[in-house]
């Protein structure tokens, strides 16, 4: 039975971090087999340089995003920024019609935004550098936390795979730890934005197979053109 959220939103921050964390570090480390197998001590490394990387990216794009995003749909906060944008499309030579229409349609989205707002309790009804830093670090930790855990179990992997070819079934076994914090991260998400667990669970499963599944035939197709 799905229930409103009452939650911090850097419980959200994190989780939202910690999977993009391990989606794309693990593709990282894949991707660059075919080009430092010689040398596999460099497949980890590379992995480790994106998760510090994305942990950067991902904490500063969560910053900006949230200051950016609340100052285009609060009313009060965005009066200023609609009538700039009202004034420029009428000077290019914007039909007031359909002028007007756009301007309805932004409203539609901001009121729809608000009651997101409310209806998660998110506190976003106003603007906030502080959460917004707290945001951004929070995404940025939980990225890294998962880019380095990918990285150790690839680290780990290295003793037991034998690099002449990609190390299919040593890869299947690293991926049963980022799969199944896929599982357990994607449904407490879910759970916290009000939906089932089980659907949340499955659907971020199944986007990691997916995409550790595209990584894998992408390395395999380098290494058969470089052979």
């Amino acid at each position: 039975m799905n229930q409103n959220p009452q939650h911090p939103l850097g419980i959200i921050n994190f989780i939202t971090g910690i999977f993009d964390g391990f989606i794309l570090s693990s593709m990282t480390c894949i991707l660059a087999f075919p080009f430092f197998k010689d040398t596999p001590i460099f497949i980890p490394l590379t992995g480790f340089i994106v998760s510090i990387l994305g942990a950067l990216i991902y904490g500063f794009s969560r910053y900006f995003g949230e200051i950016n995003e609340i100052e285009h749909h609060h009313p009060e906060l965005s009066k200023a920024e609609i009538e700039k944008e009202y004034a420029l499309l009428k000077h290019i030579g914007i039909e007031d019609q359909l002028n007007d229409e756009m301007q309805l349609k932004m409203e539609e989205e901001r009121i729809l935004w608000l009651n997101e707002v409310v209806e998660y309790n998110l506190g976003w009804e106003t603007e906030n550098k502080e959460r917004a830093k707290k945001s951004g670090f929070q995404t940025g930790l939980g990225f890294l936390s998962a880019g380095l855990i990918s990285v150790i179990c690839v680290f780990l992997m290295l003793p037991f795979s034998d690099f002449n070819e990609f190390p299919l079934k040593e890869a299947l076994l690293f991926w049963i730890i980022p799969l199944l914090l896929l599982f357990i991260f994607g449904g407490i998400k879910a759970r916290y934005l009000g939906k089932s667990f089980w659907k949340g669970s499955f659907r971020s499963t199944a986007y990691g197979i997916v995409m550790f599944g595209i990584a894998i035939f992408v390395a395999l197709f380098i290494i058969k053109i470089k052979s």
